[in-house]
């Protein structure tokens, strides 16, 4: 009959299984300790890629006519610029600026910016720094034509004000005199060597009485 294993050959099996777990352990530790410095040293090339690639940071001054560069990325030689009359890139006209020129004013029409490093054979590094607005700065001669054109065109409003008032005011007297019978007719019968002596009261005048009177008037003399 086959032997059967006994107890005392069972515990010889684990007995030679037991000095073999320490290393196993030792060997999982160092793994991890790997696989640890394996993921720090990715996390640390990958921010050092992406501080390579950095883009040029900027801002528009405080006028809003020029943008200024705030930052540029390492190795930055030159600056691409791009200036257009639309936010959607009408008309876009690329230029070069050196990396030390900090302000940049663009030329008349052309009021959109984009900024861009590069290095100092035109390669870019990064990208565009983003579209941004800017608005004319006036000079003190163009500010003083507007102002002056903003006074006469509120000087003009006002006289042609006074003027329509003036019209209208005088309108108004002249209906008020006609549905009364005149301004001040009898003053004006007094005083008149044609009128004085042919005409009715003046309380009773009319336009069509006055018209009357006067050609028997101007017919007698």
């Amino acid at each position: 009959m086959p032997n059967k294993p006994t107890s005392n050959g069972g515990d010889r099996r684990w007995l030679a299984v037991l000095p073999d777990m320490p290393a196993r352990r030792t060997s999982l530790r160092s793994f991890s300790l790997c696989g640890a410095l394996a993921a720090s040293l990715l996390i640390s090339l990958s921010s050092a890629a992406s501080a390579s690639t950095a883009s040029i940071t900027d801002r528009l001054t405080t006028d809003r006519s020029a943008l200024e560069t705030v930052s540029l990325p390492p190795g930055t030689g030159l600056v691409k610029v791009a200036v257009m009359k639309t936010m959607t890139g009408e008309g876009i006209i690329y230029k070069t600026i050196a990396a030390t020129q900090v302000r940049y004013v663009p030329p008349a029409g052309y009021p959109v910016v984009d900024l861009q490093a590069a290095t100092s054979t035109g390669t870019p590094i990064g990208g565009w720094a983003g579209r941004r607005l800017t608005a004319a700065a006036e000079t003190k001669q163009q500010i003083e034509e507007r102002e002056l054109k903003e006074r006469e065109a509120r000087e003009k409003a006002e006289r042609e004000a006074r003027e329509r008032e003036e019209r209208e005011h005088m309108s108004a007297s002249m209906r008020v005199g006609l549905d009364a019978g005149g301004w001040d007719w009898a003053s004006a019968v007094k005083e008149s060597p044609v009128l004085s002596g042919t005409c009715a009261p003046a309380t009773a005048i009319t336009t069509a009485t006055l018209r009357c009177n006067c050609s028997r008037a101007t017919a007698s003399h």
